[in-house]
């Protein structure tokens, strides 16, 4: 490889890495004001803080979800179908335990590995085996998890959860028309129909950074 193409390489990833930094500077910056704005096949868009009169809609529409879901017995809370589970042999509670078990482990090895110091990894097997063990315990623990998350994915609560999440994200999602900012959807089931999973996605995604940094 010549010298010419060795400093173009270097040249790339510091500008890539200048790049990263720069998005991640202003998305802390812009999460101070609690909106996030992003561009997606051309259109500027952007998510906010809820208002307190929306809060208040999100309410009302949970309430009366919930009280739909009351009324149709396909559905059950997660106590319930845990109780349906644990008479098929299914345990949530040991999934609970496993996870439980699990975490101590990876503290464990953990401290195992800090006591090494910094001894660098091509210069110790040991080092290699034990970053392996704790990246195969946490695959472990993710499996239990998801696992777990599909078993109660037919509850009321996560049905419920559901609904909130995307309707705060039909809300708050806001799109750039000339110098103004206006819903990006006029209805709900608009932006439950959208077929731009970009949007979508990063919708929910960056709404939930507000959220967490509003928490």
């Amino acid at each position: 490889m010549s010298d010419q193409i060795k400093k173009e390489e270097e040249a790339k990833k510091i500008l890539e890495s200048t790049t990263q930094a720069d998005e991640l500077e202003n998305l802390e910056e812009m999460l101070k004001n609690n909106i996030i704005e992003w561009s997606v096949e051309g259109n500027t868009y952007r998510v906010r803080k809820p208002t307190y009169t929306e809060r208040q809609e999100v309410r009302e529409i949970k309430l009366k979800r919930n009280t739909e879901l009351l009324r149709d017995d396909r559905y059950l809370y997660e106590k319930q179908l845990i109780e349906l589970y644990e008479k098929k042999g299914i345990s949530i509670a040991k999934m609970i335990e496993q996870q439980l078990k699990l975490e101590e482990k990876v503290n464990e090895v953990e401290l195992k590995l800090a006591e090494l110091g910094n001894i660098k990894e091509s210069e110790s097997q040991k080092v290699i085996d034990l970053k392996m063990e704790i990246f195969n315990m946490k695959m472990e623990q993710r499996a239990i998890s998801l696992e777990k998350m599909d078993l109660l994915s037919y509850s009321i609560e996560n049905e419920l959860l559901s609904l909130i999440n995307s309707y705060i994200c039909y809300l708050c999602l806001e799109k750039k028309i000339e110098n103004n900012w206006i819903r990006a959807f006029n209805t709900y089931e608009s932006f439950m129909d959208s077929k731009s999973d970009d949007l979508l996605n990063k919708t929910a995604h960056y709404m939930s950074l507000i959220i967490y940094n509003e928490k």
